[in-house]
Order: structure tokens, then sequence, then C-alpha cells
């Protein structure tokens, strides 16, 4: 007996301190696969930045490669707008690309096709962006033409009567995509009397009639100008070479806007609700917010971070039962909505911390109950496995983000327009790896824990509860 029990301990000491290796192999193997991670991130070339003496600001980063992506980014958004001419921002974008003083429109489209470049241009609520991918060896050729646009279109009349067609196509379509009308009336709504309270395609009677040449050219005027335009480039591009390009080609360009022009500034945050409601649609759109921090803020991650731990879902995925998210999986047991996300949106000098969900008449009410219960948890209790999932979530998609030279240059423009830090790879894995529990907590009793919130919903929303319901939501009581 004694030697049967002496083989067994003895198996069961051998079996441990096999476990104990092969724990150790996967832990030297974790800690090999973090350090190569690491070295990767500082290998990343840092950016350079300049100023030019009309105040124009270049950014760039060498990431070496045959090809590269240089764009203008432009202080010049629906927020930079007013109610009169809400909609000139786009409008003006529309135009740019149809013609300037040195090439007509099909010269400009014939050269940029010889090149093999493509061209992209965007509108938002607080800059105008456009980008030009391109062979490196053509970057003086895409600054050439990026002056151009920026500075000499020539806002021909005929183009503009075509372009209110395209706009008010754009509308139309824009229309019907319900999320973005939930988030469109969740900044109106949230930011009543100020510039990001205004959408970006502008109003139907701006579009058709009120907006004209003048206008035009005075929105131009004021901020096509070098105090507000960044040129940003990442992929094979030299800085130095980039900064001479630049000097040449906007050396025309003012550097301050033309004076007396009626912005309407601010940001404060008002809590409120909207009900778009409709009930012919079948499912209801539903977006709820609190007033989160700015871009550059330093509570900025930590809510990027909590935003990753409330996750997504989607029940047309085909492993939607899986997903890690605590919310998600209560989301999928209890079919509280076709899908619903958690968004962390960043301007220049403030945010909406929220989520958005898409579901059936009569679960609109216990979805959106859901969501606050998740906010308010947030600040109690979260455990060190959901953190790190967040966290490892949030590095992946922020550096997938970042891949490729277009990525890159949007990034480093945006964040000069709107004069936001902007953190290194290996930084901005830095900020997120030290957020805590406490970091969570801390953030959300600062911008959740009884605070107002605005709200939008889309459709069959009668079930939503009313705001006073909604603001009580947003903390427990024991």
């Amino acid at each position: 007996m004694a030697f049967r029990f002496l083989a067994k301990d003895s198996l069961t000491v051998t079996n441990a301190l096999k476990q104990a290796t092969q724990a150790r192999t996967a832990a030297n193997a974790v800690a090999t696969q973090a350090n190569a991670f690491r070295k990767a991130l500082h290998d990343i070339p840092e950016t350079e930045y300049s100023e030019l003496s009309n105040m124009l600001r270049i950014g760039s980063e060498n990431t070496g490669g045959s090809t590269c992506t240089v764009g203008a980014y432009i202080k010049a958004g629906s927020r930079q707008e007013n109610p009169g001419n809400n909609g000139v921002a786009n409008f003006l974008e529309h135009l740019s690309l149809k013609g300037t003083h040195n090439r007509s429109e099909k010269n400009l489209v014939h050269e940029i096709g010889r090149m093999g470049a493509s061209v992209n241009a965007s509108t938002g609520r607080e800059y105008t962006a456009f980008t030009i991918k391109c062979f490196s060896r053509d970057l003086p050729q895409a600054v050439n033409i990026l002056a151009d646009i920026v500075t000499n279109s020539t806002l021909d009349e005929e183009a503009i009567e075509r372009e209110r067609a395209v706009i008010l196509h754009d509308m139309e379509v824009a229309g019907k995509d319900h999320e973005s009308v939930a988030l469109d009336h969740l900044h109106r709504v949230g930011y009543q009397g100020t510039g990001l309270a205004l959408s970006v395609l502008g109003t139907t009677a701006n579009v058709k009639e009120n907006i004209q040449k003048a206008h035009l050219q005075e929105f131009k005027d004021s901020f096509y100008v070098g105090g507000k335009t960044v040129i940003a480039a990442a992929g094979g591009v030299d800085h130095d070479e980039l900064v001479g390009l630049v000097s040449a080609n906007f050396a025309d360009i003012s550097t301050f806007g033309s004076t007396g022009y009626n912005v309407v500034d601010g940001n404060r945050f008002t809590g409120a609700e909207i009900r778009d409601r409709n009930d012919e649609m079948p499912l209801a759109h539903v977006a709820l917010a609190v007033e989160g921090p700015a871009l550059g803020h330093p509570d900025f991650v930590p809510m990027q971070v909590a935003s990753a731990i409330v996750g997504s879902w989607n029940r047309s995925l085909g492993a939607s039962a899986y997903i890690a998210s605590g919310m998600a999986r209560s989301v999928h047991q209890k079919q509280l909505c076709h899908a619903y996300s958690s968004f962390n949106v960043g301007h220049s000098d403030t945010g909406l911390f929220g989520g958005y969900y898409v579901t059936e008449p009569l679960k609109v009410y216990n979805m959106a109950f859901k969501i606050q219960d998740e906010w308010v948890r947030l600040g109690s209790r979260v455990t060190d496995s959901e953190l790190q999932r967040a966290k490892n979530l949030l590095k992946t998609h922020l550096l997938l983000g970042l891949d490729g030279s277009t990525a890159v240059c949007d990034d480093i423009g945006s964040k000069l327009s709107l004069k936001a830090p902007r953190a290194s790879a290996a930084e901005l894995c830095d900020k997120i790896d030290a957020v805590t529990a406490r970091s969570i907590k801390e953030v959300t009793d600062k911008y959740i824990k009884d605070r107002c919130l605005a709200a939008s919903g889309v459709g069959p929303v009668e079930g939503l509860p009313d705001y006073n319901e909604l603001r009580s939501n947003t903390y427990w009581l024991f």
C-alpha cells in the first residue's frame, strides 16, 4: 500500500512539474511576442512637423515604400457655418474638384489618371480634407494639384447648379441611413445653438437656393487660408522635400481669412431628446449619449476602453452568440435587439460617449435600460478579464486603423487640424495599458454618473423612456 501511494504521489508531482513547465513555456512565448510587438511599435518612424511663415502647418511620417499619401486638411466644416449657410462647406468641397483657374475638370481628371493616382475629398463637422495617393516620385505633382484645388478653384456658375442636384441626391440617400440620421439628431439636440448642431450636408432649402456663388466665395476666403490649413503626408516621403514643395506651391495663400464672418461658436452640451417617430418603419433606431472628453483630453483613452468594454453586437454575425463582451452575451440571450454598438466620439473641445441600437418596437424600452445599466456598472464593478479583453481589442482596432499611408496621413492631418496631441503608436499602447478598473470608475463617475444626456430616436419609438426616466437611469440607488 505504501508503495502504491508513493507511486501515485510521484506521478502527481511529475504532472505538476510538467504543467508548471508548460505554463512557463507559454508565459515565455507570450513575453517574447509582447517584446517583439513593443519593438515593432518603437521602430515606427517619428512624425516630423514644420510651420511656414504664413502659419500653414506641415506634418509627415516617412514609413518608406514607393507610394505615399498627401493631403490638405482645412479647418472648415459644418461647425464653422451658421443656419443661413449650413451646407456651404460640403458644397465648396464638391466644387473644388470641378476645375481650377489652371486646370479644367477634364484636365484635372486626366492628369490624375496619368499619374495612376487616386483622389478623395470629404467634409466633416470640423474640417474638410483633400487627399491624393500616388507614387512617391509623383509627390511634387500631387502637391501642385492640391495647392491648385485649395487656392484656385473657379466656382463656376454652371458647376454650382449641377452640384445642387448631386448634393440633393446625397441628402436623399443619407436620409435612408437611419443610423446616420439618429447620430445627426444626437448632435442637433445635444449641442443646440452651436455649430456642432448643424448637419454636414446642410438643409434642403440652403442647398436648393440659398447658397450662391457669393456665399461659397466668402466661406473660401474666410477658411481656405494658411492659418487654418494643414498639409500632411505619409509613406515614402521626405519631410524636408515636402516642406520645400509646400512652400513653393502655397506661397500665395493668405495667412488670415476675411473678417466679419458669422460663426456659431462654442460647445455647450444640452440634455434633451428628439423623437423622429414613424410607426410605419419595422424597427426603431435609437442613440443615447452623454457629453464625453475632447479628442486630446487625458480622459479620452480611458473612455475609449470603457466603450470597448460595452462593445458591440449584431445578430447577423455567425458567431454572435460567442462574443466575449458580457453586454453582448446578455443582449443575445435575451434577444433585446438586432444590433447595438458603443461609441466614443471626440471633437476638438468636447465629445459624445454613447450607444446606438436597432430593435423592435416592443423592446425599445428594455434595450435603453440595458445600455444605461451597463454604463453605470462600469463605475462599480469591472473584472480584470473584461478590462484586458477591451484593452487588447482597442489596441488592435487603433493599430489596424493606422495601417497604410492614407490612414496615417489622415491621422496626422486631422489631429493637427483639431490641434489635438498625436501620440505615437507606442505611446498610445502605453496609455491603453495604463488604464485600470479604477481609471474606468473615475471617468464614468465624471462623465456618466448623474449627468444629463442626449437621446434621439427614429422610427417606432413610442416605447423609448421619457427624458426624466432616462436621466434617472444614469445612477443606481442603493
